[in-house]
């Protein structure tokens, strides 16, 4: 998203956004399931306008062991309970690893190789 944040053409983020949405509702998704998916407008302007202050961009450095286990409850297909039940330190592992593996993730999309 920060590679579109250089741009002022809201029209193209709203398309996108509208692609997105459409995408969603073929694999079946309900309407209210795809109100949970963050959008590219809203995201543009947290970035634009409220970067220091936005809560809907997370911030990882942030994240205490509770945010940290719905993370690597969300990313590892294990429920919240079985996360929880592991040892903070396991927890801490699985959540850098994971965080990481999504940022490079996200950089090949972008094409920053790391």
């Amino acid at each position: 998203m920060m590679f579109f944040s250089h741009t002022e053409n809201m029209q193209q983020l709203a398309h996108l956004d509208a692609f997105v949405s459409r995408q969603l509702a073929k694999l079946g998704l309900s309407a209210i399931q795809r109100e949970k998916i963050k959008r590219f407008v809203k995201t543009w302007h947290e970035i634009r306008y409220r970067m220091t202050e936005t809560s809907y961009i997370p911030n990882f450095d942030l994240y205490g062991h509770p945010e940290k286990a719905e993370a690597v409850a969300a990313l590892s297909g294990k429920t919240l309970a079985e996360v929880l039940a592991m040892d903070v330190e396991i927890v801490e592992t699985l959540f850098s690893r994971l965080i990481s593996r999504e940022v490079h993730d996200l950089e090949q999309d972008v094409g920053n190789p790391s």
